[in-house]
């Protein structure tokens, strides 16, 4: 069961998918060499920033990585190629 954002971080750090969670979430659960795992997401509007959370692209079920390539083509274009 799922009780918090920090469980859905967790899960897709795993490599079970990927998520979007408050970024303060991102910062605590993403370790300092899995950095690149956690993408702050800008909307001025998010009363916290947001964060997308993922393992390697390569590492996720094939609706993880349409999800992924959809979120960051989307949200962060400009990292959306580095991610493949």
């Amino acid at each position: 069961m799922l009780r918090s954002a920090g469980d859905l971080a967790s899960l897709a750090l795993e490599g079970i998918g990927a998520t979007v969670v408050p970024l303060p979430v991102a910062e605590a659960i993403v370790p300092a060499e899995h950095a690149d795992c956690g993408l702050r997401l800008d909307d001025p509007q998010a009363l916290l920033p947001p964060a997308l959370a993922h393992p390697d692209p390569a590492s996720t079920a094939p609706a993880a990585r349409a999800f992924l390539r959809l979120a960051l083509t989307r949200l962060a274009p400009d990292t959306a190629a580095a991610h493949g």
